[in-house]
């Protein structure tokens, strides 16, 4: 049946042949049985070379008649005719590696070249003889086996085209490797690798060990197999993209002006005369545009009129390669940053309060019609007070100098760090080692970077070197320098107590024991989900005159930006990263909508510090939103955005890859017809028409001869007549 399959695209039909017989079974049962009777004086009157005559012709009609049969069996039974019609040896195994990364999304004419490379593929397994084993891979962030191992070609031509084109990255070597276990799976001793791709740099040439690692796969592949790679896009001239966006500074607050920086890069030579514009947006709202040269770094400055969460974006107009014309930026922009700031010395006035300078610093006064010039406001309250306080409503929690720590609010700072809140410790005279170790380093396990080895010790003839770890412009190494009395110091770190290894400045003299890294002046601890920073120093003038100078506010302005860090990290994402966030309340099955409108469930799992939601389908672009309540989810939308490095519409060209390589493979260029190189070995001619055309000759001979025919015998019967008479 595969040889007939071969020859025919219905070989059930060829069942019909047996019709070929009808004729003569009519014949045999309709003709006339006449009795023979010797007359002796009619007995010379028909001639036997007349009657032989006549039995010829019906002869002649009955076999046209039985032909007549057989074609229309064979019309309908659509004979084909390949270009490999017949094959005695096994049917190749047919793997089509169609590339869908980012890149494939690019223009070719009026249709994109992944497109193309649906068409071309589609096309290819529709003209596979019947009974051909075929499977479907799609190069994505990993490489997804769509068919396999299938002989319904037509069926996996169907699944091709229902593809959607992607926009992650991959390289070429985990198609090739895929393609590989595949053709292994399934014992093929022969095989044909159709790659069809763009064959863009980054995905086929990336690194010299992705490289090494694809010309030992070809190598493997092209000895037992045939390889083809397919072009399937034309030459990019250029090509803009949007590389980053993000705020100068990344801690947001309403009604300031925040500046925003869109790194713009051309690939490629443009035109002379081409112009090209970059348009920001808020919220959908078009708010700006500039006109750039080509690469560029672009700055806006917007003012928040509300707060809340607003999405940014940047689009390019007017390229080829739409994909990275856009890019989002999902800011959470509160009216301030509130700090709470514990200390036991709240209800003191003026300079007698502990906390003056530090308020001061988190948050300068500013005269009456000016605007503030800090994100950051504080609320200064007694520890005793802080049971009172929700910790999630604030910011940083600052806890100064306290000579006794409360279990309570020991556990309620150390639960607040660990489910992603930030804390600052200041530490001074009034510091209990054995309670803060009891309370607040718990072995290892508390917010503390480590135990406090002694309550002060003197510090004669030490200054406060520059903090290297801070990111304000323009200050000095010798901007902090200013004689400290004593310090709190810590035990030498180990890794028991997962003490962090930055540091952002130390308190020593060169060539003493702490200056070899036993003591910092400022350590971090990251705990849980969240992070905590401790100063060795109070924020007053008991042991240095620091928190007096201007120096000091811009340190601790600092200090609370390392603290919170990026706040807007975890929602704005690239394809192929994973949003992860903590479910506040409940541990039902949440929905979440992608760009597309494709909803999807979201089950939360369980983890140490909770209950967290983790989404790993961020395959394209754009907002995605999770259908909750705020009291469930604290953010419930978060952006997607191309990877950068698919902006790179530059091509390996055959000479690049043979270089690479070697030569085991054969190159097909997308000025190539489809048809006359790879479309053609597959390739069938239907006969049925020809077959038509046939059975049309062959019904017009016959009805001609049959009409002939019984004329001649109608004249032959009217001479006998008239003879005898």
């Amino acid at each position: 049946m595969n040889i007939l399959s071969n020859f025919f695209a219905h070989p059930w039909f060829l069942a019909g042949l047996v019709g070929a017989a009808l004729p003569i079974l009519i014949e045999w049962l309709f003709r006339r049985r006449r009795r023979r009777v010797l007359l002796p004086t009619i007995r010379f009157l028909l001639k036997p070379e007349d009657e032989q005559k006549i039995r010829r012709q019906d002869r002649l009609l009955l076999i046209l008649r039985c032909v007549i049969c057989a074609l229309v069996a064979l019309a309908v039974s659509r004979p084909v005719l390949r270009a490999e019609h017949v094959r005695f040896t096994a049917l190749p195994h047919v793997v089509v590696v169609i590339d869908n990364t980012a890149s494939m999304n690019q223009s070719v004419g009026v249709t994109t070249a992944f497109s193309e490379a649906k068409k071309k593929a589609a096309e290819m397994l529709r003209q596979l003889p019947s009974g051909s084993a075929v499977s479907v891979l799609a190069l994505s962030e990993q490489t997804d086996v769509i068919v396999e191992n299938s002989k319904e070609c037509l069926a996996a031509a169907v699944k091709l085209e229902a593809l959607s084109a992607g926009e992650g990255a991959a390289s070429i070597r985990d198609g090739l490797a895929k393609a590989k276990d595949v053709l292994e799976r399934s014992g093929s001793a022969r095989g044909e690798i159709y790659i069809l791709s763009d064959f863009q740099k980054y995905t086929w040439l990336r690194n010299s060990e992705e490289i090494s690692q694809a010309a030992q796969l070809v190598s493997d592949l092209g000895t037992h197999h045939t390889l083809y790679f397919v072009d399937c896009a034309g030459e990019v001239e250029y090509n803009d993209a949007v590389m980053r966006l993000a705020p100068v500074d990344p801690i947001l607050s309403a009604h300031l002006p925040m500046k925003f920086v869109a790194d713009i890069r051309r690939y490629g030579k443009a035109p002379a005369d081409t112009k090209a514009n970059v348009i920001f947006l808020v919220d959908g709202v078009k708010k700006s545009s500039q006109e750039y040269p080509g690469t560029a770094s672009l700055e806006f400055t917007y003012r928040f009129p509300d707060p809340g969460e607003h999405l940014v974006a940047v689009e390019i107009e007017n390229d080829r390669y739409k994909l990275d014309n856009q890019r989002f930026y999902l800011a959470s922009v509160p009216e301030t940053h509130q700090v709470l700031i514990l200390d036991p010395t709240a209800s003191r006035p003026g300079l007698a309060r502990g906390s003056f300078f530090l308020d001061r610093a988190i948050s300068p006064p500013v005269a009456a019609g000016f605007d503030r010039v800090s994100q950051f406001t504080t609320k200064v309250v007694d520890p005793a007070s802080a049971i009172y306080e929700n910790f999630d409503d604030y910011a940083v929690v600052a806890l100064l100098n306290c000579e006794t720590i409360d279990e309570a609010l020991a556990a309620k700072l150390q639960t607040r760090v660990r489910t992603g809140g930030t804390a600052l410790l200041f530490l001074g005279p009034g510091v209990n080692p054995y309670e803060y170790n009891r309370r607040l380093f718990r072995d290892g396990m508390g917010v503390l970077p480590g135990q406090i080895a002694a309550p002060v010790m003197e510090a004669r003839d030490m200054s406060l070197q520059a903090f290297p770890g801070l990111a304000r412009p323009g200050l000095k190494p010798s901007a902090f320098a200013a004689k400290v009395t004593a310090f709190v110091p810590f035990a030498a770190t180990n890794a028991t107590t997962a003490v962090s290894a930055t540091t952002l400045g130390s308190l020593a003299t060169p060539g003493s024991a702490m200056a070899a890294g036993r003591t910092s002046a400022i350590l971090e601890r990251n705990i849980g989900r969240g992070r905590a920073i401790v100063v060795c120093l109070p924020p007053d003038l008991t042991w240095s005159t620091i928190p007096a100078s201007a120096e000091f506010a811009l340190m601790t302005q600092d200090i609370l930006r390392e603290l919170l860090g990026q706040l807007d990290a975890g929602v704005n994402l690239q394809v192929g990263e994973t949003f992860e966030q903590p479910v506040m309340v409940s541990a039902q099955p949440l929905l979440i909508q992608s760009p597309g409108g494709r909803n999807e469930r979201l089950v939360p799992e369980e983890t140490r510090d909770g209950w967290r939601v983790r989404y790993t389908g961020t395959h394209r672009h754009g907002v995605y939103e999770v259908k909750t309540a705020p009291e469930i989810l604290r953010r419930r939308r978060f952006v997607v955005n191309v990877q950068t490095q698919e902006s790179d519409l530059t091509k390996a060209t055959p000479d690049d890859l043979r270089g690479a390589w070697g030569g085991n493979w054969t190159y097909i260029s997308a000025r190539e017809s489809w048809s006359d190189s790879v479309g053609k070995r597959y390739a069938m001619t239907e006969l049925a028409p020809a077959v038509l055309w046939i059975l049309a000759a062959i019904l017009a001979t016959e009805a001609f001869l049959a009409s002939r025919f019984g004329r001649r015998r109608d004249s032959s019967s009217n001479v006998r007549r008239g003879g005898r008479s």
